[in-house]
């Protein structure tokens, strides 16, 4: 276009306002001077340039016909659908169509688009189509191992078949990928043979917080915040309220409903609301929650993670924001996550993922441990600050338009 502005398409298939790994590479994007276009379920976007995610709709149109008729068309059906199955294996005609409507919306900026970033798997084939058809770099932004994201599900081995045939039909065509953890990344070299310099680690940490940790009252307060998925076993965390002191620890919990799942939230806050020590708190945005919880002591999280190998490896934004709201950290024994409380020496890790042996550590420890950890947590804040890794992003994005 005349002026001289330079794009990337962002393929999503959600709110990127409620995504922080989108949020971070918008804020890359725009450090790079590339103006972004989401093709997402986001409204509106400062600084963004939005579109809907097309979508296939297919309608039934044979519903009100005689019963013999309709046989036949269920007939016609299954067998389009194992054509559509076989072909798509190396065709993948759906994601072609997807591609191919957002690259008529795309037209006035196509000359000047510079890169097509896709984040979730689901949206890789699109977007990899999407960057031949134009001849631009593609990048993809994993926040999880999708081919084992739901592997405690039943039913899901259909589904990570196809999630593998999307890894081994695209990852390779990558500029670049960006990796949410160490276990993740080396899962995805070695499952598809990604070269070493394909990827670059880029976390979920948060951006930087000025703050200074508090004092420790006569009571220890732990806090968890997120949201209540029932394949997390958040109850665990309730049930050590029982197992400690109620004169030295008090438990707060800053929980989400999952709007898939409202029933566990109030199983949970049924719980809550038994205990003596343990409070349920309202939530608050996600650029508030540093700041809002500064004034506990431990960041708590306990958590189902022996069937999920996500959940094995999972280095969430809550560990971040623990640091940045400068608490210690209670956790049970997480690799990524043990390794960055290890390091910088900001809290405790269980040997084993069960309410008694996170019961029996935290009745060991004193007010100066976790004042000690707290205070450690200043440190941890100004290396791991997430301003970090969105300037890895950055650099990625310069290169491609320089």
């Amino acid at each position: 276009m005349a002026d001289n502005k330079k794009y990337a398409v962002i393929i999503i298939n959600s709110n990127a306002h409620k995504e922080q790994r989108v949020i971070k590479t918008i804020e890359a994007l725009k450090i790079s001077g590339i103006v972004p276009i989401l093709f997402s379920n986001t409204e509106s976007y400062d600084g963004c340039i939005c579109y809907g995610l097309p979508t296939i709709v297919r309608k039934a149109t044979h519903l009100d016909l005689p019963l013999p008729i309709r046989k036949l068309y269920s007939l016609r059906y299954r067998y389009m659908i194992w054509k559509s199955q076989l072909f798509n294996k190396w065709f993948y005609n759906d994601y072609r169509h997807i591609a191919t409507l957002i690259r008529k919306e795309l037209q006035p900026y196509e000359a000047d688009t510079a890169v097509v970033i896709a984040h979730h798997m689901k949206n890789l084939p699109a977007g990899a189509i999407l960057a031949k058809m134009i001849g631009k770099k593609l990048v993809f932004n994993a926040h999880e191992y999708y081919p084992e994201q739901f592997m405690e599900h039943d039913g899901w081995q259909k589904q990570r078949e196809v999630l593998n045939r999307i890894g081994h039909s695209f990852l390779n065509d990558c500029y670049k990928i960006f990796t949410v953890c160490r276990g993740i990344l080396d899962r995805y070299q070695q499952v598809f043979s990604l070269d070493n310099d394909k990827q670059i680690l880029v976390t979920n940490a948060t951006k930087y917080y000025n703050l200074t940790p508090t004092s420790v009252g006569n009571k220890i307060k732990l806090i968890h915040h997120g949201i209540a998925n029932r394949n997390r076993q958040l109850e665990m965390m309730i049930e050590v309220a029982d197992l400690v002191d109620k004169d030295r620890f008090e438990f707060y919990y800053m929980l989400v409903p999952s709007p898939h799942d409202v029933a566990y939230f109030d199983y949970l806050k049924e719980e809550i609301e038994k205990k003596p020590n343990c409070f349920l708190l309202e939530p608050v945005s996600t650029t508030e929650i540093a700041t809002k919880i500064n004034e506990y002591d431990l960041g708590f999280y306990l958590y189902n993670n022996k069937e999920n190998f996500n959940m094995q490896h999972y280095l969430p934004n809550k560990l971040y924001e623990f640091i940045q709201a400068r608490l210690g950290v209670v956790i049970g024994p997480y690799v990524e996550m043990e390794r960055i409380v290890n390091e910088y020496d900001i809290g405790v890790v269980a040997q084993e993922n069960n309410t008694r042996e996170v019961a029996k550590i935290l009745s060991a420890i004193t007010k100066e441990d976790v004042l000690k950890y707290k205070n450690n947590t200043t440190k941890a804040a100004e290396a791991l600050k997430g301003e970090n890794e969105i300037q890895k992003m950055a650099t990625v994005f310069s290169e491609i338009v320089n």
